[in-house]
């Protein structure tokens, strides 16, 4: 007993001195729980917020809900961005979402070239523009009417 009471003592000073703790010995027994745990507050909910927790509801009020009061059971037609997710049951309608998707296809493709050939067109009336603009200015320099060229000299 005298011994283990010097080697405890001696640790404390040589803790003292290196000022960092040894670790703690380990536990005997392994458990499936921490036993120091004792549990959190858990996240406080924003009272302003609509949502409620567990809101769903449970087949059998579905049900019940259609049944009796006759109204439509709640769901919400599924988006992807803005495209709305085809339901398919069969060919048909693989045929057919694949012509509507053809459809969007070609009317992107269309704006996209109506709208490459109003940048040209603007890109083209505001060189014109300028042009003009030069030729103005260089009639005020010269003294000449614009748009009449200058006589060269013979």
């Amino acid at each position: 007993m005298a011994k283990q009471k010097d080697l405890e003592e001696e640790i404390k000073e040589i803790e003292q001195e290196l000022d960092t703790p040894t670790p703690a010995p380990l536990k005997r027994f392994a458990v499936q729980f921490n036993i120091d745990y004792h549990g959190t507050n858990g996240k406080i909910m924003d009272p302003d917020r609509i949502t409620q927790p567990d809101m769903s509801l449970t087949v059998r009020q579905l049900v019940d809900r259609y049944t009796r009061a006759g109204e439509p059971i709640p769901n919400k037609d599924p988006y992807y961005f803005d495209i709305k997710v085809p339901v398919i049951k069969d060919l048909t309608d693989v045929e057919r979402f694949r012509e509507e998707t053809q459809q969007r296809l070609d009317d992107v493709n269309a704006y996209l070239k109506q709208e490459i050939a109003d940048r040209k067109a603007a890109e083209e009336e505001a060189a014109a523009d300028k042009l003009k603009a030069e030729q103005r200015e260089q009639a005020r320099e010269t003294g000449t009417p614009a748009g009449v060229p200058p006589e060269e000299d013979k």
